[in-house]
């Protein structure tokens, strides 16, 4: 579970293409404004990773142990919001600090958006909507 997974950076376009236009199609999604993050669900832990490689586990514990319920060997590629009152908020998101309560009236949430392997069998290779499934 140590290995680094690098996740695909979002890029600006002039326009937006058709979704027959990219290989393995394309979708749209609402852009979460919190961390982007990998979940690596282990055996006997769980790993938050930040697209840059840093461990976010110990500052999100609630998060991991929420995914431990996944099936090991699940690679999940999400962003991790914060929400108040029904919005999402990142000045919320920053304050979680670890070892400290959640501050008052603020939820965490993992937007999973993509399946990036089950123990199955590993997505790469194949389009979202393959690897996402009608769930996602």
């Amino acid at each position: 579970m140590g290995d680094f997974v690098e996740l695909m950076r979002p890029r600006a376009v002039a326009t937006v293409p058709q979704p027959e236009a990219m290989a393995g199609s394309a979708r749209y999604e609402i852009k979460a404004d919190g961390y982007r993050v990998a979940a690596l669900i282990g055996r006997d832990s769980v790993r938050l990773q930040s697209r840059a490689g840093r461990d976010m586990t110990s500052r999100f514990p609630q998060i991991a142990a929420a995914l431990a319920r996944v099936e090991p060997g699940a690679i999940l590629d999400g962003e991790l919001v914060a929400s108040t009152a029904g919005h999402m908020s990142f000045g919320a998101l920053q304050r979680f600090q670890p070892g400290r309560p959640a501050p008052r009236g603020v939820s965490l949430t993992l937007v999973v958006f993509d399946v990036l392997q089950l123990p199955s069998s590993s997505g790469q290779g194949e389009g979202v909507d393959v690897r996402a499934g009608p769930g996602l």
